[in-house]
């Protein structure tokens, strides 16, 4: 991880999760767009380089 990039801990998003849901934002949207802005970072991150390795490391959600 960089300087400046933060990382949340799992109680905090299992928060986050939650309010999404009170919102009405539903499990399947928040993990689709949480999908598509991994996959534009790491797009971003990459850009310009030959054979990049990447690591994602998830969990089971709640």
């Amino acid at each position: 991880m960089n300087p400046g990039e933060q990382t949340i801990t799992n109680d905090e998003m299992l928060a986050a999760e939650y309010n999404s849901e009170y919102l009405g934002v539903t499990h399947f949207q928040l993990m689709e767009t949480v999908g598509a802005r991994m996959a534009d970072r790491i797009a971003e991150k990459t850009r310009g380089k030959t054979n990049p390795r990447i690591q994602v490391i998830a969990g089971p959600g709640k």
